[in-house]
């Protein structure tokens, strides 16, 4: 039985071929993939999330002053649930996390 393969792995010629293509971004791009909108999206990812590393500070020091989160959430803004989310993601943590990094980690919980 002798068919013919069509799948280019299989090719001789695919190997043998001895012009090498040089790839550019722009083959991997389709129209959905517009830049500029790209950029757009990531400035406004970047703005909220430097609104929530500021919301972050903030409830950690409320919190570790001893407020409650019923407090904490009357004085941010936020509900009950986001603060609560903001706490336990600060004690998982560790000692090298910052508020921007606990900040990007519950960002969606957050209303910013």
């Amino acid at each position: 039985m002798n068919k013919k393969i069509d799948d280019w792995e299989y090719s001789e010629d695919f190997y043998k071929n001895e012009t090498k293509n040089e790839l550019k971004l722009e083959d991997f791009m389709d129209e959905s993939m517009d830049l500029p909108h790209t950029i757009s999206t990531n400035n406004h990812r970047l703005e909220r999330l430097n609104k929530a590393s500021e919301l972050v500070t903030k409830i950690r020091k409320e919190s570790e002053a001893g407020a409650s989160i019923e407090a904490i959430a009357a004085s941010t803004g936020q509900s009950q649930q986001a603060v609560t989310a903001v706490l336990m993601a600060l004690t998982w943590s560790s000692e090298d996390s910052d508020d921007q990094s606990v900040a990007g980690l519950i960002l969606d919980d957050l209303e910013v």
